[in-house]
């Protein structure tokens, strides 16, 4: 076993960094900056405290963080698809069927430097990264168990889904199916397409087609394609939902929580509409500091889609993604209007909102703001909140708009900066970046400066 030393000499800076010092290449003031950099975040948050060194004077609470994980990730879980309301499930149903590999152990959780490992991880084979192993980790939060308590249901039985007829035959008798599928993904590995590996997409079109009431839960890092949309009752995002992530799912599924997640990316329905479309060739690697490199130079031409990345690229394509930008599904209906963009000092915009269903939840307002024309931009998201109301609720929210969103940095003159071009500009309140139905238009006669 190589000590901890050894191994920092062996993947990263170590021992060539001593020497770059040494040798005057990198200045000793700039180490001593960076110590000083970190030592100032430890001390300001009392790690180096001496009753936080002292092992029997801080206690951890571990069941306390553990609840944190959990209602951080049903804030997060996004509801994609939900036909004829088939989520919630019912309690204490006859019989349910849960499928996916480890899914009676716990959740996914993404490889590389944000993996956490709690006690009882299940420690896979991953990846290995510049001659370092990643293991692949499935945190100890049990799916299984969490349904079985969230339920009630008289019977739940879990498969794996190694074998593909067991599956079949057991969703044949179930009053439901949710299928765990899942895509691992981790630092300083790419994807290879967006498709669910290991030939889930097939298992998943065929239990829907002998169980209609089959929901798909997908555990991943990012968008995945969907070539089975259409034949499942319902979908959920739930990424990689941490050392809580069981309860948080099962409390989704059955109803103990209004799911309020809205999606960060764009799930494209396909790889073609994606700006470069073609796959990198997966052993291509970079390289760690102070390393060799691996594998060949990767050239990328940023002319293609330049600052309209994401959704705006979706937008300015013209492109009908699986799923857009901040999209995501309740258990209630809300309605927005009045809208009114304030543009006189604070950039502002200010929207009522109403819970027209029949459960408690949650809405996210989201401003979106274009500029069209020749020298405009497509739509951008400048501003967004997230309000609980309970059904029948009303309330009027203020949202500050990020003015550099639609500016413009102007690198000439003594004083370049970011500038906000004269023009008409369309503005809209939306609850997800498809939605078009409330919108204003506000005109900037004269160009203003942001200050920095």
């Amino acid at each position: 076993m190589q000590s901890g030393a050894n191994l920092d000499d062996a993947h990263y800076f170590g021992q060539a960094l001593r020497d770059a010092v040494r040798d005057g290449q990198v200045p000793q003031a700039r180490i001593d900056d960076m110590v000083a950099r970190i030592l100032t975040g430890l001390i300001d948050v009392g790690a180096l405290d001496a009753e936080s060194i002292d092992d029997h004077a801080q206690l951890i609470d571990f069941s306390h963080h553990k609840l944190i994980a959990q209602r951080q990730a049903e804030e997060g879980i996004v509801l994609l698809t939900n036909r004829n309301a088939t989520l919630p499930l019912p309690q204490r149903l006859a019989r349910l069927l849960v499928v996916g590999e480890h899914a009676d152990h716990g959740v996914l959780c993404g490889g590389g430097s944000s993996a956490v490992t709690p006690i009882g991880s299940l420690q896979l084979p991953g990846t290995s990264i510049m001659g370092m192993d990643v293991a692949k980790i499935v945190q100890p939060s049990s799916l299984v168990t969490a349904i079985k308590e969230e339920s009630a249901a008289r019977d739940v039985v879990f498969v794996d889904g190694a074998d593909r007829q067991q599956v079949l035959d057991e969703a044949r008798k179930a009053d439901a199916v949710i299928v765990f599928a899942q895509e691992w993904r981790s630092e300083g590995l790419d994807a290879v397409g967006l498709a669910l590996p290991d030939d889930q997409d097939a298992l998943i079109e065929a239990i829907a087609g002998v169980n209609p009431a089959t929901i798909v839960v997908i555990q991943s890092g990012g968008p995945v394609t969907m070539p089975w949309r259409d034949s499942v009752a319902a979908i959920l995002a739930a990424w990689y939902p941490g050392s809580g992530g069981g309860p948080a799912v099962a409390g989704v599924l059955f109803g103990r929580v209004n799911p309020s997640g809205r999606l960060p990316v764009t799930f494209p329905a396909s790889e073609a509409q994606l700006p470069r479309p073609a796959q990198i060739d997966p052993e291509t690697t970079t390289s760690n500091p102070a390393t060799p490199r691996q594998g060949g130079i990767i050239a990328l031409d940023y002319d293609i889609d330049g600052s309209d990345v994401g959704y705006r690229w979706f937008a300015r394509e013209g492109h009908e993604p699986l799923f857009p930008f901040g999209f995501g599904l309740s258990y209630t209906t809300f309605a927005l209007s009045g809208l009114h963009v304030n543009v006189d000092g604070r950039y502002t915009a200010s929207v009522a909102v109403a819970n027209t269903g029949a459960r408690t939840g949650a809405v996210v307002v989201q401003i979106y703001v274009a500029k069209p024309g020749a020298d405009g931009f497509v739509k951008r998201l400048a501003g967004f909140t997230k309000t609980l109301l309970a059904a029948g609720g009303r309330a009027s929210v203020e949202i500050d708009l990020e003015p550099r969103i639609v500016a413009r940095y102007r690198v000439g003159g003594n004083a370049p900066g970011f500038v906000i071009e004269p023009g008409v500009y369309h503005v809209w309140a939306a609850q997800h970046a498809g939605d078009d139905a409330l919108w204003q238009d506000v005109a900037i006669d004269e160009a203003r400066r942001i200050a920095p």
